[in-house]
């Protein structure tokens, strides 16, 4: 089994010592952050869906969401979309 700090802090020597300490505090960081994005994400929608009308809201959380999705795909993946995707994208 691959070990965690082995893979992402491979120099640190109290990160060994630390195994399950640290995995765990890293993981809740990441549950953490998931539940601060969509809390935020769904105040924003909420206040869009009072400033106008709830198709123009959807679509516009819609297509930030596809886009955000792509550019931090290809940011942290190297993920390479295909042309039909960014075309399917651009008739939202």
């Amino acid at each position: 089994s691959v070990k965690f700090c082995s893979i992402f802090l491979p120099e640190m020597r109290w990160c060994r010592v630390y195994q399950p300490a640290v995995a765990l505090l890293s993981r809740g960081a990441m549950i953490l952050g998931m539940i601060y994005c969509n809390a935020n994400m769904l105040t924003c929608f909420t206040k869009a869906m009072h400033l106008s009308s709830s198709l123009i809201a959807t679509v516009s959380v819609t297509s930030f969401n596809f886009a955000s999705t792509a550019i931090l795909s290809m940011i942290l993946f190297n993920e390479t979309l295909p042309l039909l995707w960014w075309a399917g994208f651009s008739c939202i």
